[in-house]
């Protein structure tokens, strides 16, 4: 008699356990995502909003895991393609949608999750690894650092509070057209800027209009080739009159990264109040090398400055090239 209870205490004690370590594992987990764009500061709580401007915004993917990706199934209904907005201060998250918004994440339930996270966001997104773009619409793409490893997968609920850091990445290339007036001149309208090829765009100079985003690795795929790139400008010259180079006015575009370009491939047509100025601004491929280095082109993360001076026609006073990628700076851009 003695041996059947004490096999009854041994069964009672397993089954309470196992009840106790499936509690643990289905327990409501909160999710701290840390997002953070390469190069500046993190952003937790309320602190200044830097790293993504006021309303920027990315896209979440939260999947059922997988050990290898390649379904991005739901982790729960609508969680797949969620948005994430820096709002107020803080981070306020919306299902796709839905208007309403929430500022606290969770998960729960006996799967583990894996999140993928990509900017900005855009709607009907249903897969990380295939996001259209048009190179028109001036958005400026990222992806996390961390969709490309196992950090942010295989996470299961267990009731504790875990982190999700998410290190964004800029997939495309800025180019900065800082220009000033040389002569002070009243009613001066740049209507447009466009970039187009020249005749010595012979085999390495592409200006890509469109593609595929991929926000696992960050790469640009299916990309179409053109021949042009314009931003409608529309801005009076008048302020920017200096003959000492310290008033500018700046102009932005973001270009699919290319590895090299035809020496004088490419041409800056300025269009001021609907007459192209004479002659045009011929971007040599020694203006686009980064310092100290042999790499030439648009790479992806780098901010390309071209100071211009306008008169009756466009003269390139020089060329700064760096990292220092601040999204609020960026003029009509979408981050």
């Amino acid at each position: 008699m003695k041996k059947i209870l004490l096999l009854l205490e041994c069964m009672l004690l397993v089954s309470s356990c196992s009840e106790e370590a499936v509690e643990r594992r289905g327990g409501m987990t909160t999710i701290e995502l840390l997002p953070r764009i390469e190069n500046l500061p993190q952003v937790r709580d309320a602190v200044s909003g830097a790293v993504f401007p006021a309303n920027g915004t990315y896209g979440l993917f939260v999947c059922k895991h997988e050990e290898s990706p390649a379904d991005f199934v739901a982790f729960a209904t609508g969680m797949n393609n969620l948005r994430a907005l820096w709002s107020g201060g803080t981070w306020k998250y919306n299902y796709e949608g839905s208007t309403s918004m929430f500022e606290k994440f969770s998960i729960s339930g006996t799967d583990a999750a894996d999140f993928y996270a990509y900017a900005p966001y855009a709607t009907g997104i249903k897969n990380p690894r295939s996001i259209p773009f048009s190179v028109s619409d001036k958005k400026d793409l990222m992806w996390a650092e961390q969709n490309a490893r196992t950090d942010n997968r295989n996470i299961a609920p267990d009731g504790t509070t875990k982190q999700v850091s998410l290190t964004f990445h800029h997939a495309m290339a800025w180019v900065r057209f800082q220009i000033r007036m040389k002569n002070q001149q009243i009613g001066l309208v740049l209507n447009t800027i466009t970039l187009k090829k020249t005749a010595q765009a012979i085999d390495k100079t592409r200006l890509y209009t469109k593609g595929t985003f991929n926000a696992m690795d960050g790469s640009l795929l299916d990309l179409t080739d053109g021949s042009n790139l314009g931003i409608t400008y529309n801005t009076n010259l008048t302020a920017v009159y200096s003959a000492n180079s310290d008033k500018y006015d700046a102009c932005d575009m973001l270009l699919v990264p290319v590895d090299d370009i035809d020496d004088e491939g490419l041409e800056v047509v300025f269009n001021v109040n609907g007459v192209n100025l004479s002659g045009s601004l011929k971007i040599k491929r020694e203006d686009t090398r980064i310092k100290d280095t042999n790499l030439y082109g648009f790479r992806a993360g780098y901010r390309y400055i071209f100071k211009v001076v306008l008169d009756n026609y466009a003269r390139l006073e020089g060329v700064v090239i760096d990292k220092e990628w601040k999204p609020e700076e960026i003029v009509n851009v979408e981050i």
